[in-house]
């Protein structure tokens, strides 16, 4: 059974940094689509892996049902991990 008339795909990261955030792991999951009810929720979070602190401004680039995201300039230390948006049920 073909599922393709009621497939929409959206591909590419909703969340991107400017280029002083390159070295930046940005993580974007959406936890829930919408459809049980309550509305789309996403998972929003940043990791620096470097030995140093990165200033860096993340803004979103597509527009995606419940993400609110839009942009944020951040100063994240050597090795942190910080959610930045997530469920708020």
């Amino acid at each position: 059974m073909s599922k393709v008339p009621s497939t929409h795909v959206m591909i590419g990261h909703p969340v991107v940094a400017d280029a002083a955030g390159k070295d930046l792991f940005i993580q974007v999951t959406r936890l829930n689509d919408g459809l049980d009810g309550r509305p789309p929720a996403w998972h929003l979070s940043v990791n620096n892996p470097t030995d140093r602190p990165l200033t860096s401004t993340l803004r979103k680039v597509m527009d995606l049902p419940g993400l609110r995201f839009v942009q944020e300039k951040i100063t994240i230390g050597p090795g942190e991990y910080r959610v930045l948006s997530r469920r708020q049920d």
